[in-house]
């Protein structure tokens, strides 16, 4: 599978109303398939942004390889007369920008461990943790000039 089709899916999936499905009474992973396949959904999408639940080293470790992996996407769909994706036009700002990683933590990251919480409470509240710091951290920082990145 390339690498276009494996973000297209990944975006895809983000679009799937899976996660309030963990509110709802009859969410039972113990007992349901379909409860079971929305946990395994869940966790696979939690794991694919899960960078952000981590120490904020390593988290601005794998920020670094997706800033240089989408740029290097961003380049190819110029030298294919592509649209570029979202945050991989090396004009534009990209995935070390603050900004963009603020709205990363509180628009995808932060409510997906909050869903995540319904039926894992014990990893969710740890995971909560990480990706709250990190968020915390990118709130002080400013983006760097074209000069430093």
């Amino acid at each position: 599978m390339d690498e276009r089709t494996k973000i297209l899916l990944v975006q895809t999936a983000m679009k799937v109303p899976a996660f309030p499905l963990f509110s709802q009474q009859s969410f039972s992973p113990q007992t349901s398939i379909t409860s079971q396949n929305v946990a395994i959904s869940a966790a696979e999408l939690i794991s694919d942004v899960g960078h952000m639940a981590t120490e904020t080293r390593q988290h601005l470790e794998w920020s670094e390889r997706l800033h240089t992996e989408f740029f290097a996407q961003g380049d190819k769909e110029k030298e294919l007369n592509l649209p570029v994706s979202p945050l991989m036009n090396r004009d534009k700002p990209g995935v070390m920008d603050p900004s963009n990683q603020k709205t990363f933590a509180s628009v995808i990251v932060i409510p997906m461990i909050e869903a995540w919480m319904q039926i894992a409470p014990g990893s969710g509240r740890k995971l909560m943790a990480m990706a709250v710091r990190n968020r915390q951290y990118w709130e002080g920082q400013q983006m760097p000039s074209r000069e430093e990145v």
